[in-house]
């Protein structure tokens, strides 16, 4: 018995050590996976803006309005993430699964856990989308929406089938927007069924064909669901992420904690 105790003492003190140097490791790496091949974008040459630049540019001016201001971010958001074939790429890609020396909670739970959205991982902090630097409409949205909360800029997640974006009402002008096209439409969401061919004009003035026009017009005719922020949007995974970042650093402490009792109860015997 007092072998086995000296054995899990010493097994809990390495196994603290190195998940604080994996950590620590962690700290000095970047989620960032530059020059993405073309056939793994949405659209050609869309490369993601360096991340400095991308939070440098979520900093509200002087001399901006707040309706200036949430335009200019959603198209900051559009580029900060670059758009790829999500459910086309291997986990393994890009940091699409977290990897082990991010969060070693999350990289377990992409590995063993079987839930698809662990597998290929949304952030639902803003920074670490921006990081990573790539995603779909629901991260553009999320990182969005948090940029105009800290902002406290009033605004609610959108979720239609197939897509999401973010509205916002300022100065009594209802605003559509959506920082996964870069598109930014002066309307509410119950207009816009009503107004297709407004709808049609600005994602084609943004540059995007007929057949991505007409798919996104589609999809914002139908019915949609309104969410209060990220933690609504996603609560279970929200308050998790934000668990498992703190958990990483204080379960090797327990570890280490535990070790030295174990081993001191052994020399005191």
């Amino acid at each position: 018995m007092k072998k086995v105790i000296k054995v899990c003492g010493i097994g809990c003190i390495l196994l603290g050590v190195f998940l604080l140097l994996l950590n620590s490791y962690g700290l000095t790496k970047s989620l960032r996976v530059e020059h993405l091949k073309e056939s793994e974008l949405r659209f050609p040459g869309d490369e993601a803006i360096p991340f400095a630049e991308a939070m440098e540019n979520t900093i509200l001016r002087n001399d901006e309005t707040l309706i200036d201001y949430i335009i200019r971010q959603t198209r900051n958001v559009d580029n900060a993430l670059a758009h790829i074939r999500w459910h086309d790429t291997d986990p393994g890609e890009h940091n699409l699964r977290v990897p082990v020396w991010e969060n070693y909670i999350l990289f377990l739970m992409g590995l063993l856990s079987g839930i698809p959205e662990y597998k290929r991982y949304h952030f639902v902090q803003h920074e670490k989308s921006i990081e990573r630097g790539i995603g779909i409409c629901g991260d553009a949205s999320m990182t969005l929406s948090t940029i105009l909360t800290n902002n406290d800029i009033s605004n609610t997640i959108v979720s239609f089938p197939g897509h999401v974006v973010v509205s916002s009402s300022l100065n009594g002008q209802d605003f559509v927007l959506d920082p996964d096209f870069g598109v930014v439409l002066n309307m509410s969401t119950d207009e816009l069924r009503f107004r297709k061919s407004e709808v049609a004009k600005a994602y084609r003035n943004a540059g995007y064909g007929n057949l991505d026009v007409l798919g996104i017009v589609n999809i914002l005719s139908q019915e949609y669901v309104s969410w209060e922020g990220p933690s609504h949007f996603i609560s279970k995974k929200y308050y998790f992420e934000y668990f498992s970042y703190w958990f990483i650093w204080i379960f090797p402490v327990i570890l280490l904690i535990l070790g030295a009792w174990a081993l001191k109860s052994q020399l005191k015997r």
